[in-house]
């Protein structure tokens, strides 16, 4: 059974079951996951954040974005927009700063740890570089890059709050069927967007050269997908 702890702006918690609708959207490349949950109505205080079981197990834990109290001639409801963790960190801005050889440590306790987050394990990882946090970045970009330069990886705010920063990839599956032998659903919907896919971009490496560097995309090219895009590497940090 479903069970949503939410906890308002006074610290207290409230147990919510029984939602209308639920809808929780997990992408690989989105940091932060997003929950939509529809309640009948009841009479509560501004939630700020929340946790969501599975019978023990834990499948979302989050911050409330939005709470709506809706009441029309057909019903009354309230509903919960909510993201994961990741939200946070998206959300606040980082002190600018270098960092020389930053290790996990160094940038957990100053982009993880002062939102109640922290990392999933105790890793002995240092990224052997020098690191730049530039004015306007957020911390989940500064968690990000680290990541990136010195695991190779794009770090995952799992589903407990815990920032995971070595690969996501999961020996693993999970089952949707109405026949008894996986999750039961109510929809389904398989959605192809060929407007959001690039068959090919073409970079500029060199002042001397044109735009003659070019990477494509050969699954969205052998699916007859003719979109491309131009970068100018000469002109970015990262090229």
């Amino acid at each position: 059974m479903l069970r949503f702890l939410f906890t308002d702006i006074d610290d207290k918690t409230e147990e919510f079951c029984d939602p209308v609708s639920l809808v929780i959207n997990k992408d690989e490349n989105v940091p932060a996951d997003d929950m939509v949950v529809v309640f009948s109505y009841i009479s509560v205080k501004e939630q700020k954040s929340v946790v969501v079981y599975d019978d023990d197990k834990v499948v979302f834990t989050g911050i409330v974005d939005e709470q709506q109290t809706v009441c029309d001639h057909k019903s009354q409801y309230i509903k919960f927009v909510c993201r994961s963790m990741a939200g946070l960190l998206i959300d606040n801005e980082s002190a600018p700063v270098s960092y020389c050889q930053p290790s996990a440590d160094t940038i957990a306790m100053r982009h993880i740890i002062p939102y109640g987050l922290k990392l999933k394990d105790d890793l002995d990882i240092t990224y052997f570089g020098v690191q730049t946090v530039s004015k306007g970045m957020s911390d989940y970009k500064a968690v990000e890059d680290f990541s990136r330069n010195a695991l190779g990886v794009i770090p995952r705010i799992n589903e407990y709050g815990q920032v995971q920063l070595q690969s996501n990839v999961q020996d693993s599956e999970c089952v949707f069927s109405n026949d008894g032998d996986g999750i039961a659903y109510s929809y389904f919907c398989e959605n192809i967007k060929r407007h959001k896919e690039i068959s090919a971009v073409r970079i500029k490496v060199t002042n001397s050269c044109g735009y003659n560097s070019v990477v494509e995309n050969k699954d969205a090219i052998n699916r007859g997908i003719k979109r491309e895009r131009y970068i100018n590497s000469l002109y970015t940090s990262t090229p």
